[in-house]
């Protein structure tokens, strides 16, 4: 078949490969003919420099790869926003019987190649060409264009040029070194950590290593409990695995292990430049959808100042190159929000690569894997059976159904709280003082629940900071503990502090509030802050100037601010503890203030706390959209509470104790009353509408003049109880036992 480009040049050839790749993004079928074994490299490179919208893949087929026809019945993830093309490279160096019976799939492939989401160029020689129209002559009419290669393609003046500058990487690594290893100084200094999260706490020389469990995949059985370190020094070993899930409750480590480690590997990279690179990745940068070409092209220019384009990425992340630590996914989207969260974590797998090393490297040789590694909370996945639905994410059907020839699965480790072996290693580090530490230790036994919050280490920190405030506590719970460590900055009457310890707390709500309502990365520019009341600052503090905060900040342990005046709290956890007091304290219920179903189940935990003590201070709040579902069921203990003319409207209280409560003029339109334990309430006028009462225990309530229209009571227990006058229109009452019950003037 004779070509157009036949008589064009290599450049011009090259012009009009990319026109037609530009115009025809999805389902193009091309021939490229070529004699030079170069070429084929030549060419993508020069499209990957004119055109670095589009992403190319070599394809190169060897006799492991028999089963290639089945490549083009599925679709794969298209990378970045141009035109994804697969260049198919060594049909001819096939077995002869492999060749011919991959030529007869492409001759009934039509509807595979019409379908398919990418580009194809298949690359052949002259006489490999007049083979392929012989076996597949309707192939010949498919085929959109053929392009001659044939004449010389010169090599290009980057082919030369090292694709990643390793001195701009050496000199970021060491910085980050430094920093590590002279913690307090940098501190002292004021200076900004290069890793935001290093600045923390002082990991080096106080670390701790942590225990954790693998998931086995497939089975409802885990690995027994190892060390972390063990446990990732064999996923970097292994030959099989790119993608490590580390879970954790908030706390426990997950963020102080992946520093732990990257240090670790970037000291290795600095000896020997052959051994991977350690990128550490921070997701509070990343609210909302991630897109992992824009991602990645921006994390080398802002920590290595490299504008390394994805196409070189992919090339390096192929060879194996980089380990990626990417911390906080459950900090970058909405937790409500699963489309976001599915869509996300497609994204991040596809920087593995996994499904086209199969593909692009050759079959018979073991690869060193690209890696990355995955922090999260645990509560964020929900349950188990969601863990799993996430981390088997269908992102790879070809390696899974054709590579493996079993069920891929993302490596899950969950990490384990501290022994108390642990306990007492970080408390001798942290005090420098075995004397010291064995009195701390008996304080922490010494007090209900003290030694259970010892066995999170961001908590145990805490505990040895407060324990002059603790000792002479009989019980504390997690946010009581928040509390007092929280309070030892607030009360402090410190010479640099401008602020009253009202005004510091204000201060708090106010960020937790506005990083809540603003969204993003949970910071807060200065300029985004009301200026504090006269009455929150010192008498001897003049109202004017621009931050009032930075002074408060320099003593503050939970909460940073940047050298551009961002503010940042240092662990998730302390955000949701201050935005779940400014939700109950807050001095006005204006309609700015979002309901109770818009916070996360983080935020969630430390209200309850506030709910369960400050019970006198309950009714007639607006407590709608409450949801407790996340709080263990033997917590959920609302007892014999005064709830009367409180707003629980669409609440989750399914499985409360809320016997004896009084729900008297109570607003529970809509709410998830499922199984709660309702014995002897007061319901009497309640709004019930639509309420779902499954299974609950109603026994000798008063439900006198509720209204339970289109209410579900399947299977709900109303014996003795007293419905009279109640509105029971279209409410299901199947299963229901209503013996001894008083439902006269009811109706029905």
């Amino acid at each position: 078949m004779t070509s157009p480009s036949a008589l064009m040049s290599s450049d011009n050839t090259i012009a009009l490969l990319a026109t037609e790749l530009q115009t025809c993004r999805a389902g193009g079928l091309y021939l490229a003919v070529y004699t030079d074994p170069q070429t084929p490299r030549r060419v993508v490179d020069a499209l990957a420099r004119q055109f670095p919208d589009t992403v190319s893949f070599p394809l190169r087929m060897d006799a492991g790869k028999a089963v290639f026809s089945v490549f083009f019945k599925y679709t794969f993830d298209h990378l970045g926003s141009g035109t994804n093309i697969f260049h198919v490279l060594g049909i001819e160096d096939l077995e002869e019987s492999l060749a011919d019976d991959f030529i007869r799939a492409l001759q009934g492939g039509r509807e595979m190649f019409r379908n398919a989401p990418y580009a194809l160029v298949f690359w052949v020689t002259p006489e490999f060409e007049k083979r392929l129209f012989h076996l597949a002559p309707d192939f010949h009419h498919w085929v959109f264009h053929v392009f001659d290669f044939t004449h010389p393609v010169p090599p290009s003046e980057c082919e030369t040029i090292d694709l990643l500058p390793l001195e701009n990487i050496r000199r970021y690594l060491k910085k980050a070194l430094e920093q590590f290893h002279h913690w307090e100084a940098v501190r002292e200094r004021g200076e900004d950590f290069l890793i935001e999260p290093m600045g923390r706490a002082n990991l080096s020389g106080n670390y701790v290593p942590s225990s954790a469990r693998e998931i086995v995949p497939g089975q409802d059985r885990s690995i027994s409990s190892q060390t972390l370190d063990e446990i990732f020094a064999e996923f970097l070993a292994d030959t099989q695995r790119s993608f490590m899930a580390l879970l954790g409750d908030f706390g426990t480590g997950k963020t102080s292990f992946s520093l732990h480690y990257f240090v670790r590997l970037a000291e290795q990279f600095l000896e020997d430049p052959n051994q991977r690179i350690p990128l550490f990745i921070s997701l509070k940068d990343y609210p909302g959808r991630l897109d992992s070409a824009a991602f990645l092209e921006r994390e080398f220019f802002r920590r290595f100042e490299i504008p390394l384009s994805f196409a070189v990425f992919r090339d390096l992340a192929l060879a194996g190159r980089f380990v990626l630590f990417v911390d906080g996914f459950d900090e970058m989207a909405s937790l409500s929000d699963q489309t976001v969260t599915l869509a996300n974590f497609r994204e991040l797998t596809r920087l593995t690569f996994e499904n086209l090393q199969f593909m692009v490297l050759p079959s018979d040789t073991p690869q060193r894997r690209n890696k990355l590694f995955l922090t999260c909370r645990t509560h964020y996945f929900l349950t188990e059976a969601q863990q799993r639905e996430l981390l088997t994410f269908d992102y790879t059907v070809l390696y899974r159904n054709y590579a493996t020839r079993s069920r891929y699965a993302i490596a899950t480790v969950l990490l384990q709280e501290f022994t108390e072996a642990q306990v007492l290693e970080y408390v001798e580090n942290a005090s420098g003082d075995p004397e010291k530490a064995r009195e701390i230790i008996k304080i922490i036994k010494s007090t209900y629940n003290l030694e259970e919050l010892s066995s999170r280490p961001l908590l145990l920190e805490m505990i040895v900071a407060s324990l002059e405030r603790l000792k002479d506590e009989e019980s504390i719970d997690a946010y009581q503990l928040y509390k007092v460590y929280t309070d030892i900055w607030i009360e402090r009457d410190d010479w640099r502090a401008r602020m009253t310890p009202e005004g510091k707390r204000k201060l708090m709500w106010e960020l937790a509030h506005k990083m809540h309502r603003e969204g993003g990365d949970f910071s807060l520019h200065y300029s985004q802050l009301d200026p504090p009341r006269a009455s929150y600052l010192k008498p001897d503090v003049p109202p004017d100037g621009e931050d009032y905060f930075r002074y408060e900040v320099t003593t503050c342990s939970f909460l940073n601010r940047d050298s551009q005046g961002n503010y940042k709290f240092i662990h998730k956890s302390f955000w949701e503890f201050f935005l779940a007091e400014h939700a109950f304290y807050r001095e006005t219920l204006e309609p700015e203030y979002p309901p109770f179903s818009a916070y996360d189940k983080g935020v969630v935990f430390f209200l309850w706390h506030i709910l369960a003590l400050n019970k006198d201070r309950l009714a007639g709040r607006n407590l709608s959209g409450l949801d407790i579902s996340s709080i263990e069921p033997s917590q959920r203990d609302l007892s014999q509470l005064n709830l009367s003319n409180t707003n629980l409207s669409g609440a989750n209280l399914s499985g409360a104790n809320l016997t004896k409560a009084n729900l008297r003029w109570a607003n529970l339109r809509g709410a998830d009353l499922r199984k709660a334990n309702l014995r002897k309430a007061n319901l009497k006028e309640a709004d019930l509408i639509v309420a779902n009462l499954m299974g609950t225990d109603l026994m000798g309530a008063d439900l006198m003049g509720a209204d339970l229209m289109g209410a579900d009571l399947m299977g709900a227990d109303l014996r003795r109880a007293d419905l009279k006058e109640t509105n029971l229109r279209r409410a299901v009452l199947i299963g229901a036992n209503r013996k001894g019950a008083d439902l006269s003037g009811a109706y029905l």
